[in-house]
């Protein structure tokens, strides 16, 4: 995933253009900040071609230290629709493969 800001500043209305490779070729667009709450939530609207998702990132102190859950909501329309159940599978596995690697991120920073 490539990403480009807007701003230094993250904040509400914060545009990242980004450039996806899901299983098949290459989707480019924009995600918005549409919530933000330092260091607990930061929710993005996309607009990648005619899908629109909206991804809210929480995080939650816990015993251990910090829970991070990662939501990606999206409705497909017209004959996209039909690929809902295969689209849900490979954001449930990006989602996974995404926090693993901000897990070890910030482990690695941490020292």
């Amino acid at each position: 995933m490539e990403v480009q800001s807007s701003s230094d500043v993250v904040g509400r209305g914060t545009v990242f253009s980004v450039k996806v490779k899901p299983s098949m070729g290459v989707s480019e667009g924009t995600m918005t900040v549409s919530r933000f709450e330092p260091g607990t939530l930061i929710e993005f609207h996309g607009r990648m071609g005619k899908m629109e998702p909206t991804v809210t990132n929480i995080c939650e102190p816990d015993a251990r230290g910090t829970r991070v859950t990662r939501r990606v909501e999206i409705e497909p329309s017209g004959i996209m629709r039909a690929m809902t159940p295969v689209m849900k599978r490979m954001i449930g596995k990006g989602n996974e493969g995404f926090l693993a690697n901000l897990k070890q991120l910030l482990e690695h920073s941490a020292g």
